[in-house]
């Protein structure tokens, strides 16, 4: 969890563990019921957030870019939660967010530039993987200036894949069919492979 003074939901999370009854958005007191409690988004905030930012720099991202685009969509989440009935409807919260997050970093005027490093935040979540932080980082980058070679859809395609997101998923978020997600995966892995010195034995074995 972020510091206080770098959190966006630090009023929230106070406000769960305060014995004030000022309505908030999505308190019982200030909807029905069926809107979302603060400590639900918080929770999904938490679990999600994170993710999402990775997400999103896979997809071609600066950190900073993906951190606006992370927040932007989790506005876009709470706002939903503050409607009955809203949230509920959405099938998949974890296949959501990313593709709000997505749209948010590709609006207009187009795509943003494509970031020169990762920073350490983004793999917060390998930091327990027995693998040595310079050796991950390293490694990191070489994978991600790969990714960036590649065309912004190609991108948004691996970086579903690497989520764990199926080919019907992952067309569903971006407008593509099952078999055109495939496609589009295939030429990916081969220019990927082609960039990190991958010889077709070695993908085969994969």
């Amino acid at each position: 969890m972020p510091p206080d003074d770098l959190d966006p939901l630090s009023p929230w999370r106070a406000h769960r563990g305060s014995a004030d009854d000022t309505p908030v958005p999505g308190d019982a007191s200030a909807a029905p019921e069926e809107t979302a409690e603060p400590a639900q988004f918080i929770e999904y905030y938490d679990r999600e957030y994170y993710l999402v930012v990775r997400f999103i720099v896979n997809c071609g991202a600066s950190l900073t870019a993906a951190e606006d685009a992370a927040q932007d969509a989790f506005l876009d989440a709470w706002k939903l939660m503050s409607v009955p009935g809203k949230w509920a409807a959405i099938d998949d919260p974890r296949g959501w967010i990313r593709a709000v997050a997505l749209r948010k970093y590709w609006r207009p005027p187009g795509f943003r530039k494509a970031p020169q490093t990762i920073l350490q935040p983004v793999m917060a979540d390998m930091a327990d993987t027995g693998v040595s932080q310079a050796d991950l980082s390293v490694g990191a980058l070489v994978v991600m200036d790969a990714l960036r070679s590649l065309e912004p859809e190609l991108q948004a395609v691996m970086a579903f894949d690497l989520d764990g997101f199926t080919a019907a998923e992952s067309g569903g978020y971006l407008g593509l069919t099952d078999q055109q997600v495939r496609d589009r995966r295939k030429k990916a892995r081969k220019i990927l492979a082609a960039k990190l010195g991958i010889t077709d034995s070695e993908r085969s074995r994969d």
